[in-house]
């Protein structure tokens, strides 16, 4: 019986190394750990004493095994990690464990997780509307900035499109959200003594929307200075923007920064050579918008 267990938790490790090498980390070294501990107990103390403590010696296996794992885990992923100045790897060990960084380590270090981005975001944005309030938009392990124009969100979320409240929700699949508000605090000087974060409101999502595809195409054909004439019957090729349906909105903001991210996948697909297409359409499926690309031929239509 004990053959086929061994077996089995072989190829267990086989798949979970092919799948992934980390996974196989934070499998091998606890496990391995654990037969040290138990066989460590078998030789010095007694065997039935060792099975007795078989849970106790798992749990610490485990616990100290992942520890391990996550510093192995770490320091093969940022070997090549380098710095400028006298930064020790020591100090950025530790700094991956802290919750938050300043912002100049942010800088410093060009990694971050979603609160440093949103921190950074709203350093940016006080230094060019120092008097304005900035918005932190909080679900359950993410954190985003926004800001607020005309009584509507517009939340910054790292990358474009910049996007409203429906369109947030909708992507990290969640139906409501903390807000909270931040601006910075002066003196009777206009002198800066601190900053001001308190819980603004929670928000919520609303219902799904329609695109109004052929007037967004010819928007962005117009962006690109496509002519939009085509011999063709079928597009060259058609990119899936995942969501977008989503995150369309019929107003400036949000509907500049879809169509700035549409280009920007179009130059992706295109290697920066826009002047090969002719015509685009755009379709909507569900929530994903479908753009359609018609390229020149040689004769120019």
């Amino acid at each position: 019986m004990s053959q086929y267990i061994s077996f089995i938790f072989g190829i267990a490790l086989i798949i979970a190394a092919i799948l992934n090498m980390t996974y196989l980390m934070w499998i091998l070294i606890p496990f391995v750990l654990y037969i040290i501990f138990l066989l460590l107990l078998v030789v010095k103390i007694n065997p039935k004493f060792a099975i007795t403590l078989s849970p106790v010696l798992t749990s610490l296996a485990f616990l100290l095994g992942g520890m391990i794992a996550m510093i192995v885990y770490l320091v093969v992923k940022y070997r090549n990690f380098k710095l400028q100045g006298d930064s020790k790897e020591s100090k950025i060990l530790l700094d991956i464990f802290r919750f938050t960084l300043p912002t100049e380590k942010i800088l410093k270090y060009r990694l971050a997780i979603c609160k440093d981005y949103a921190k950074l975001t709203a350093s940016l944005l006080f230094s060019i509307y120092p008097n304005s309030r900035v918005y932190f938009f909080t679900i359950p392990q993410h954190t985003a900035t926004a800001i607020k124009i005309d009584g509507k969100y517009y939340i910054l979320d790292q990358q474009l499109p910049v996007l409203t409240i429906d369109g947030w929700l909708i992507r990290w699949n969640r139906r409501d959200a903390d807000v909270y508000a931040s601006e910075l605090i002066r003196n009777s000087e206009g002198k800066l003594v601190g900053v001001d974060f308190k819980y603004h409101e929670k928000v919520f999502l609303h219902s799904g929307k329609v695109v109004d595809t052929d007037k967004l195409a010819a928007e962005v054909a117009e962006m690109l200075k496509i002519k939009q004439i085509s011999q063709k019957e079928k597009p060259d090729f058609e990119t899936l923007l995942k969501n977008y349906a989503i995150y369309y909105e019929d107003d400036d903001i949000t509907k500049r920064s879809l169509m700035k991210a549409i280009k920007n996948k179009l130059e992706s697909e295109l290697c920066g050579n826009m002047d090969k297409i002719s015509k685009i359409e755009i379709n909507q499926n569900k929530s994903d918008l479908i753009v359609k690309v018609y390229l020149r031929t040689e004769r120019g239509e």
